[in-house]
């Protein structure tokens, strides 16, 4: 690693510990431009040719994390518009004090022994920094894991216990990426170090990687909680669909006789509420206030859908309706079973699928297509909305959630959509239906499913498998 990339990573410590500090004091419009020079200082420092695919893959997941938390800061200041200004103009990379590690996840192994380097490999000054680091990570670890177990035993009935905990994670991962940085400033960053040094450099990756998914868990947990509450706050009974009921208004979730959720039931949905790695909260009422018009086009904090190799040969760009469709797009038109296109997904289960619903709401008069797509207008019908943002209404692990998607669609030569679409060109509610459940389900490299899953995500409809004799 060249003197430049290695001065850059070592300023940022600092600046890191700055940046958490002010993000934990509620100082957060400090704290995004922080995070910001980090991601531009991040990408400038992965164009060295000498870095090691450990630092790679530990500079990647660092601008992953920061990438979700500016986001998460910018909609909250902002309503969910544009970046504010005072994130708009930030230069590419920063002249002074960039930041190198800003994970607000952090994760580690309790208890792992730790092995010196070989004999000559590293200086004793350089070991006993590593060493000194790693003791901080294992420490905070153990501060993090403490407060994380109380938390679940007690049903994190202490005020601020969640953050307390996700904040030493966040210590010890820094402290485990120190401990990385100045192992790779000593051996140069290459692939070629001795085996000492691969020896400690793996423990401290995977001590690092073992407490993100400790931490990306706690956060999912807090992000139930407010779900949790809305759920008690209106007790009533659970009441069973039928097959012509709409689907498209909301349901209280599933509660226990006394009107309010079990600890097992909130267990079951925390559990549940984790797919394919993305949080999915359970449908409530108060997902019809959600937020939809925007001064700029929105897009999906969550990022583009995976392409199966097809979809990447014949992709030319991801596009939004108003981009290929002629005239002015709309959501639905005929709601026609025979207007729907397979393409090149392979979710042809869910195509069918499509074509059932839709047939069965154009013959019974019952929203189970239209009920489920939002923003709707006052006759509770689907809308195209300018802004690019939508919530489709889906059954998943045996409750309804909801599933936010924007507008921008995978296509090809000459505007052709690659993804599934109706014959109208105008008429986007397939595109949008699929792309909602296809993000649940990984994305469009969707290896296929059949007809009853996916029949049963759209309508909450439970199926029955009939044996048929010749």
């Amino acid at each position: 690693m060249g003197d430049a990339a290695g001065g850059t990573q070592a300023s940022g410590l600092t600046a890191a510990e700055r940046a958490r500090s002010l993000d934990e004091a509620g100082n957060t419009q400090e704290a995004a431009v922080l995070y910001k020079e980090h991601i531009a200082c991040a990408r400038r420092t992965l164009q060295a040719p000498s870095l090691s695919n450990t630092v790679r893959k530990l500079l990647s997941d660092s601008i992953e994390e920061c990438q979700k938390r500016v986001t998460e800061i910018v909609f909250r200041q902002s309503g969910g518009g544009g970046l504010p200004d005072y994130l708009a103009d930030l230069p590419e990379a920063p002249a002074t004090k960039p930041v190198t590690q800003l994970s607000t996840d952090a994760g580690v192994l309790r208890g792992a022994s730790r092995a010196p380097a070989a004999e000559g490999a590293l200086s004793s000054r350089v070991y006993a920094k590593v060493d000194e680091d790693e003791k901080k990570g294992d420490s905070a670890l153990t501060t993090a894991t403490g407060l994380d177990e109380q938390g679940r035993r007690t049903g994190w009935a202490q005020a601020g216990a969640k953050d307390k905990a996700l904040a030493a994670y966040s210590q010890a991962a820094e402290h485990y990426f120190a401990a990385v940085m100045t192992l790779e400033r000593q051996t140069g960053g290459g692939d070629d170090k001795d085996s000492g040094a691969k020896a400690i450099e793996a423990r401290l990756t995977r001590k690092q990687s073992d407490v993100l998914s400790r931490a990306k868990a706690l956060k999912a947990l807090k992000a139930l909680k407010g779900v949790v509450k809305a759920t008690q706050a209106t007790p009533t009974q659970q009441q069973q669909q039928q097959p012509g009921e709409s689907v498209g208004r909301p349901r209280s979730a599933v509660r226990s006789s006394q009107g309010t959720l079990s600890s097992e039931e909130v267990e079951v949905l925390k559990e549940s509420a984790m797919v394919n790695g993305k949080l999915f909260l359970p449908w409530v009422a108060e997902d019809l206030k959600e937020k939809f018009d925007f001064d700029k086009p929105w897009e999906d904090p969550d990022g583009r859908l995976r392409l199966s190799g097809r979809l990447r040969v014949n992709l030319t760009g991801w596009k939004r309706p108003s981009e290929v469709m002629p005239g002015t797009p709309h959501m639905i038109g005929n709601l026609d079973p025979f207007s729907i296109r397979q393409n090149l997904v392979t979710d042809s289960s869910l195509v069918a699928s499509l074509c059932v619903a839709s047939a069965y709401e154009r013959r019974f008069d019952k929203q189970l297509i239209t009920g489920i797509i939002f923003p709707q207008d006052e006759r509770g019908m689907p809308v195209y909305n300018p802004a690019g943002k939508y919530i489709v209404k889906l059954n998943v692990n045996g409750m309804a959630i909801k599933v936010v998607v924007d507008d921008l669609l995978p296509t090809g030569d000459s505007g052709r959509l690659l993804c599934a679409a109706s014959a109208d060109k105008s008429e986007l509610w397939v595109s949008i239906v699929e792309k909602a459940y296809l993000k649940v389900n990984g994305g469009y490299d969707f290896p296929g499913s059949n007809s009853g899953i996916d029949l049963f995500a759209l309508t909450g409809w439970i199926p029955e498998q009939v044996g048929v004799s010749p």
